[in-house]
């Protein structure tokens, strides 16, 4: 079995403003494309905590900015190199000592996998068949997914990292705190 996981900012939960200018930044949606990204790429943002309660996950307008403890998890899937785990910089870190340890995290691995006849999905109408709009019921293949794969994105709906059963229980044991794992059926 697989699970989406989803950002779900409890009321009140602390947001990290992220300014930036596209002088400084090419494409601040870097994170979950194929690029590997380079440690100093937070460095273009002007990142401000806005005060509130402290998530796993930090509410923000574009990355998953994710705990120490769901980082460590991560850190421990079979292909962790398709992985982009990004700290903040340290200046933040330094300002804002609470999130110290928090790292921006994006997928690098994207597989087709869809099983298009069982998933209840509307196609984008510039590109059937290959960007997902909107996702009601998905499955998706699981003889697509390699044994060595435990965190992957869906190459037509790169939205939402997909993760496998053994990783969603450990955080599942975390009790983790903003973030929402909801399954994913196969077939």
């Amino acid at each position: 079995m697989f699970f989406a996981l989803y950002k779900a900012p409890g009321v009140g939960s602390a947001f990290l403003d992220t300014d930036y200018s596209f002088d400084d930044v090419e494409d601040p949606m870097i994170m979950a494309k194929t690029e590997v990204v380079l440690p100093e790429f937070m460095k273009a943002f002007r990142l401000s905590l806005i005060a509130g309660r402290l998530e796993d996950s930090i509410r923000n307008d574009i990355w998953y900015l994710l705990s120490p403890r769901v980082i460590a998890v991560l850190k421990g899937a079979q292909n962790v190199r398709d992985l982009n785990i990004v700290p903040l910089p340290v200046e933040v870190q330094i300002r804002h000592p609470e999130v110290k340890g928090y790292c921006a995290f994006g997928v690098r691995r994207q597989l087709e996998c869809i099983d298009k006849a069982a998933s209840d999905v509307a196609w984008s109408k510039d590109a059937p068949d290959r960007w997902i709009h909107a996702v009601y019921d998905l499955v998706i293949m699981a003889q697509k997914v390699p044994r060595d794969c435990d965190v992957f994105l869906i190459r037509e709906w790169p939205v939402a990292p997909i993760l496998r059963e053994s990783v969603a229980n450990r955080l599942r044991e975390l009790n983790v705190a903003g973030l929402s794992l909801q399954p994913v059926n196969v077939s």
